[in-house]
Formats: C-alpha cells, structure tokens, sequence
C-alpha cells in the first residue's frame, strides 16, 4: 500500500482550475482530498470534525494580492489543539523575502510558488508522511 493511500488532505484554494489539477493528481495516488473555497469553509469544518475525519495534511494558497490575511490560517490551524501538528504546505504567488518569512514564522512546513508542478506537491506530501510514521507528534 502506498503512503498516500488513505491520507485525508484539506486543500484550500480560491482558484478552481488549481484545486481539480491537485485533487486529480493527489486522488490517483491514493489520497482522499476535501476543497475548500476560503477559509471560512475550513473554520465552519473545525467547527464539526470527528478525530476520524481530522487532515493528514493541509495545502493553502496564499495569494499575491491578499497573502498577509491569507496567512492567518496559518496561525488558526496552529492555535487549533486539533490541527497544531497537522503539516501545512503553502503554495503562493508571494514570492518576496518578508511574505515567506512570514510563512514559515506563522508555521508552514513547506512553501512553494506558483507556478508548480503537481509531482512536486505530491513529493513533499510524501515526505510529510513518511516523517510522520518515523516521527509521530506527542499525543495532544
């Protein structure tokens, strides 16, 4: 069984086109991907997730012309005692040194600028998994 199989990966994006080309890629390895439109859908989720239903991974974007408030889901990912540990990769059109900075500050595990290639975000996902297995968070 591949490391993907069965992973539940929460992916946020305002950008349709983006969301079906990593939902496509990451569904035919094995992963089971929810969308999310923004990220009040992702808040309205917390509010009524099961343990069994939590991410095994998050991907976000963070948009060129609005990436400080787009990377306070960061932040509310992190705060949230069921998500604290849950990887997060980033993909983003800010590309200048401070808004990167900013990423990793507020707890991104990976970030990567758009344009991308999908093999690339299913290679890191890989990744976080496989240290998730070697390496698993202290339960919470």
């Amino acid at each position: 069984m591949s490391i993907m199989e069965g992973k539940i990966v929460w992916h946020l994006d305002s950008n349709l086109q983006t969301r079906r080309i990593i939902c496509s890629n990451l569904e035919r390895l094995g992963c089971i991907v929810v969308g999310f439109n923004n990220t009040d859908e992702i808040i309205d989720r917390l509010g009524a997730i099961e343990a069994n239903q939590l991410p095994s991974a998050v991907i976000t974007e963070v948009a060129g012309t609005t990436g400080k408030a787009d990377f306070a889901i960061l932040s509310m990912l992190r705060r949230n005692q069921l998500t604290q540990n849950v990887p997060i990769l980033v993909l983003t059109e800010c590309t200048n040194d401070q808004d990167v900075s900013d990423g990793w500050q507020l707890g991104a595990d990976c970030i990567l600028s758009k344009p991308f290639n999908p093999m690339e975000v299913s290679a890191v996902l890989r990744r976080f998994f496989k240290s998730l297995e070697e390496y698993p968070p202290e339960p919470v």
